[in-house]
């Protein structure tokens, strides 16, 4: 009799997980509506969360990279971690309706049998990517250019992570040296990509400060890839 509650309890838990799934791969789709239907404010969107949030970078570049490049990544290993992750992107809807006005879509999903996390995926970085490249150029002209440089390099590094996840469809952390020298970003298996600013522009540097290549020809040729470094 024992065993047989047992049994009845992994078999509930189970059941609970993949309805829990279900609706997570329905907040996504639902997102990505709104996302779209946004198509004309992004760069609005993605600035304004960018220059309102001065916290040290990788304190909220976890959310930005599930709301803007990999959904599909989002942690789904139990269901609290599901009914975390649904609300991670429920907020994104709130968030983008907030800052420029697009309404939270209507649940239309007619056949989630046939949606994929990792298709919906592919399709949120298909709707962020143009935004993302564009906002993460201008920002670099500004980090160049202004006095408040240690502020401008925060934004910048979360930017850069958002955009290294998007080329590369992984989760990334970032931080900042503490003399405001350098971004790294890195990877879950802490490979590491460096940027500094040298003869008035970006590069990505190697362990030693040599020039690897140039931020914004990275940026605009997509067959320059950045390197990771271990």
């Amino acid at each position: 009799m024992k065993l047989f509650g047992i049994l009845v309890s992994f078999i509930c838990v189970n059941v609970l997980a993949g309805e829990l799934i279900t609706d997570y791969i329905r907040t996504v789709e639902n997102t990505n509506t709104q996302i779209q239907n946004s198509a004309e404010n992004l760069e609005e969107l993605i600035t304004h969360l960018i220059d309102t949030n001065d916290d040290t970078p990788g304190d909220i570049i976890e959310e930005m990279i599930l709301w803007f490049t990999v959904p599909e990544l989002a942690d789904t290993s139990t269901s609290g971690r599901i009914k975390r992750s649904i609300r991670v992107q429920v907020d994104f809807q709130k968030t983008i309706f907030k800052t420029i006005g697009t309404p939270m879509p209507a649940d239309t999903t007619k056949s989630i049998e046939t949606l994929k996390l990792p298709d919906l995926g592919r399709t949120r970085r298909g709707l962020t990517g143009n935004a993302i490249i564009n906002v993460l150029t201008k920002k670099l002209a500004e980090t160049i250019n202004t006095v408040e440089y240690a502020l401008s390099l925060q934004r910048s590094c979360n930017l850069i992570a958002m955009w290294i996840s998007l080329i590369t469809s992984k989760k990334m952390d970032c931080t900042i040296d503490s003399n405001y020298k350098y971004c790294k970003v890195l990877d879950d298996n802490n490979n590491y990509v460096k940027y500094m600013s040298l003869e008035n522009g970006y590069y990505q540097v190697d362990k030693k400060g040599n020039q690897i290549g140039e931020l914004i020809v990275q940026l605009r040729d997509k067959s320059s890839f950045p390197r990771f470094e271990k």
